[in-house]
């Protein structure tokens, strides 16, 4: 944030993870976070020229879920405003593919943390008693009650798998579960509505959280679409957590150029456009 207020910029965070920690219920965070900017561009005190303010949105993680649902939601319901950028890193646009593979991995805790936070916006499909036996409910309470939102459950039971915390005998089978699955299906960017501003695109190809696959066919998705695209394919970007520093360094001066009226990049013909 300090080096976009050192552009001079109006810099809005919002609470987009709710007041039940809702992290990772992709459209609220959409909603949040668009409402934040409508909230500042009718505040007076702020000095901005309305809705002839121009916007970008940047995210890494789960506040590239944030920013992109933004994206995706905005033409429908805040066409006024003018975004005219969007920077994000480290992307999920599958919720299936990444629990599949999230099995003895350091990353483990995420679906636990994940099944919480679905549960509170789609009670039926996430039933917490059918899905995860004593132990995962247990972590799932904790998960609960943890302001730190994503942050907290992430990282909270390293290579642990869905055998132990779950009714189903791996994280595959848990994601084919027909109630999981349509959950996982309908909060995922992948299904979602498509965005009409540019979009800037990074993520690594090591990433072992925010696997490229998934990346590589909503780019692709996006791109046969008509949506402007400028995807960075990083092969040296390291793990999740290493992958916001080059993120960082290829997002600034996106954003920099969206704010100047320079033409978007669009490098669509390299990533799956139809000719």
């Amino acid at each position: 944030m300090s080096e976009e207020l050192a552009q001079g910029w109006d810099v809005v965070t919002s609470d987009y993870e709710g007041l039940d920690s809702e992290w990772a219920v992709g459209p609220m965070l959409g909603y949040a976070t668009l409402d934040s900017i409508i909230a500042v561009e009718h505040f007076a005190p702020a000095g901005l020229e309305g809705t002839d303010t121009e916007v970008t949105l940047n995210g890494y993680s789960g506040g590239s879920e944030a920013s992109t649902w933004a994206a995706a939601l905005a033409p429908k319901y805040a066409s006024r405003l003018d975004i005219v950028g969007v920077a994000a890193g480290g992307n999920f646009p599958d919720f299936v593919y990444t629990t599949d593979h999230l099995d003895n991995s350091i990353w483990y805790g995420t679906e636990i943390g994940v099944l919480e936070s679905f549960s509170r916006a789609l009670p039926q499909d996430f039933d917490l008693a059918k899905i995860l036996n004593a132990a995962g409910q247990a972590l799932a309470a904790k998960d609960g009650q943890d302001g730190s939102g994503c942050a907290g459950s992430t990282l909270n039971e390293p290579y642990g798998n869905a055998a132990q915390y779950t009714n189903f005998p791996d994280s595959e089978a848990l994601a084919a579960y027909p109630p999981v699955h349509r959950g996982l299906e309908e909060l995922s960017l992948k299904n979602g509505p498509l965005p009409k501003a540019p979009l800037f695109f990074h993520n690594s190809v090591d990433d072992d959280l925010a696997f490229i696959p998934p990346v590589d066919t909503w780019v692709a998705d996006y791109c046969q679409h008509g949506v402007t695209v400028d995807y960075d394919r990083d092969p040296a970007g390291g793990d999740h957590l290493t992958g916001i520093v080059p993120y960082w360094k290829a997002a600034l001066p996106y954003l920099e150029n969206a704010f100047a009226g320079d033409k978007p990049p669009d490098n669509c013909s390299t990533y799956g456009a139809e000719p």
